[in-house]
């Protein structure tokens, strides 16, 4: 059957009826039958008024068939009767009139016709698309609606009211009409979908929004009025930008779940009163987000962000001052992860401004040869201290995190780096070695112009240094000096050095940092007693002295106790009191040079 079929005589009841006819042709009923019997459409399209099946008859929708509804409701079925719509399947609510949608497991979702739909009170979950076309438009939704596919809104005013509801969509929106979504105080999230889905149509208002298992990519610009939440995977802007216009409304935000800023769109913050307001950006390579944090008015209501990829051009002339030291350091290069690029509504109060770099391929051998810096432009000159009292921290090869105060807004900041800095003193050299149970270290100068002392930080990871020690420098100085210090209880395995050089004036620089590994067997003994009631004892045997830490851990992986400990050559007992500790399983710790020495304790 390739036709459409309009059904008028229904003098005589109807048994079991099957509508298969070829895809996309229709049959109608101009007036509703009396069924006595299960109503299938298998193919084809079925348009009807209300009908009632008889008690403990079925109404099924098979894939690619299509139900639609002209009359107030679905079709009733009562007793032991069930509706079954294929996940492909379509039921379309048509009618002119008022219809009252009810809550199904649907295939694909269709609201048209003139007439208005009146949502249920409960769940209804959609396996394929839901899509509005109709003029009458929607009651307020207050129930969850799941929908697996695509969403697509046209038609008159509030053709979809999302009401209070928790919409959770799988697939792309787009919204064709201007006005044919009602957001109210609705939550849309999209979630777990292995493409990527696109936001497009006419740019849409949201009240909640939430990212969560779904790569959205925007074709139009959105506006979120009340919490933008991320959750898991990204939010690509392309050259549409999102607007956040309540300034507490953010959540969440990290590397797995942020703003990719891949062309001119952008994340725009409201800001209210002093605090932290994160921008949660980044590029296709890597997150690199930015915060600002105000301790009073902000001055400015609104913020626009833009991480942009492109690597600055290296600056000119530029110098730094912000390192200490004597004389301006240079500024040789800066990072080549980006930028990032900053207005705002009117110029903001001075704000404390931490950056994070991410995908960085020309990070400085040290976390403090780095500064935030800024320019009114992106060329090579222009560019000045954004601020002051850098604290870098997350360092490694690819990333740093920057944290500066006192910064005054400009439009775009970047992260620079020197190679080294101008020291108020000539480093010739810097080394040492292992002597026996000691670490002797030794460094020579140049050239000395206001060095009042030296500083010997020791580090066991090379990231957290600890001072061990000072050095008087020598004031001024024209002629070759030679230094030396020894730490006589280094870590067992390997130690990191730096000095840090201070001026008469309090300013300070570091130099590079080295490595010296003491070497040795150890061995640890199995605790005892064992179970332990009160105090627990361990032996250690080394092969040298040094300094390390013991550690004890529930079973959670939760650090129980700390302590570090002197080791010296030859046998030692060490004893802990566990009074206090819970009965349970404990795990104690000795980690030297990336080797942990591990032990059961059961209390």
């Amino acid at each position: 059957m390739d036709q459409a079929i309009k059904i008028q005589n229904t003098a005589s009841d109807l048994h079991d009826v099957t509508i298969a006819t070829t895809s996309g042709a229709t049959v109608t009923f101009t007036t509703v039958p009396t069924i006595n019997g299960d109503l299938s459409v298998t193919t084809g399209t079925l348009i009807t008024g209300d009908i009632t099946l008889a008690s403990g008859k079925n109404l099924s929708v098979s894939d690619n068939a299509t139900l639609s509804l002209t009359g107030t409701s679905m079709v009733t079925v009562s007793g032991t009767g069930t509706k079954t719509f294929g996940t492909t399947s379509t039921v379309d609510y048509s009618g002119g009139g008022a219809q009252a949608v009810t809550a199904e497991d649907y295939g694909n979702l269709n609201f048209s016709g003139s007439g208005s739909k009146t949502l249920p009170a409960v769940t209804i979950n959609v396996a394929g698309n839901f899509t509005t076309s109709g003029s009458g438009g929607t009651s307020a939704a207050t129930n969850p609606i799941n929908i697996t596919g695509d969403v697509s809104l046209s038609g008159g005013p509030a053709a979809f009211n999302a009401g209070s509801a928790t919409i959770t969509v799988g697939g792309s929106w787009n919204k064709a009409g201007a006005n044919s979504f009602t957001q109210g105080t609705s939550t849309v999230i999209f979630k777990d979908s292995p493409d990527i889905e696109v936001i497009s149509g006419a740019s849409t208002t949201f009240y909640n929004l939430t990212i969560d298992g779904s790569t959205i990519s925007l074709d139009k610009k959105i506006e979120v009025q009340n919490t933008f939440s991320l959750l898991n995977e990204n939010l690509i802007l392309n050259n549409f930008s999102l607007t956040l216009s309540n300034a507490t409304g953010l959540s969440g935000g990290s590397s797995s779940s942020y703003v990719v800023t891949n062309g001119t769109g952008r994340f725009i913050r409201t800001i209210g009163g002093s605090g932290n307001y994160l921008f949660p950006i980044g590029s296709d390579a890597g997150y690199n987000p930015a915060a600002m944090t105000w301790s009073s008015s902000p001055g400015a209501t609104q913020i626009s962000s833009n991480f942009n990829s492109t690597p600055l051009i290296n600056p000119t002339g530029l110098t730094s001052t912000i390192y200490g030291g004597s004389e301006p350091t240079p500024i040789t290069q800066f990072l080549d992860n980006g930028y990032w690029d900053f207005t705002a509504d009117v110029t903001p109060n001075v704000f404390d401004l931490t950056l994070v770099a991410d995908a960085v391929n020309n990070m400085g051998a040290n976390d403090s040869f780095h500064s935030i810096f800024r320019s009114p432009n992106t060329g090579a000159s222009g560019w000045t201290d954004a601020g002051t009292s850098p604290v870098p921290s997350a360092f490694s090869t690819s990333t740093i995190t920057l944290q500066m105060s006192g910064v005054t807004f400009m439009r775009f900041y970047g992260i620079g780096r020197s190679e080294e800095y101008i020291l108020p003193i000539v480093l010739v050299d810097f080394d040492g070695s292992n002597v026996g149970n000691a670490n002797v270290l030794n460094w020579t100068t140049a050239t000395e112009l206001n060095n009042d002392y030296f500083t010997i930080e020791r580090s066991l990871d090379g990231k957290s240094y600890e001072e061990i020690g000072t050095v008087a420098g020598a004031g001024q100085s024209s002629t070759l000096l030679n230094y030396e210090y020894t730490d006589a209880q280094p870590y067992l395995g390997t130690n990191y050095y730096r000095l840090k050089q201070t001026d008469y004036n309090g300013a300070f620089d570091y130099s590079n940092v080295i490595s010296i590994k003491v070497n040795g067997n150890f061995e640890m003994g199995y605790p005892y007693p064992n179970p332990v009631v009160n105090n627990v004892s361990m032996n250690i045997l080394s092969a040298n002295s040094g300094i390390t830490y013991l550690r004890i851990f529930d079973m959670t992986g939760r650090e129980m106790y700390a302590e570090k400990i002197a080791v010296n050559e030859g046998l030692q007992t060490f004893a802990i009191d566990m009074t206090n500790f819970a009965s349970g399983m404990y795990i104690s710790e000795i980690e030297i040079d990336g080797v942990s020495y591990r032990n059961t304790i059961l209390k």
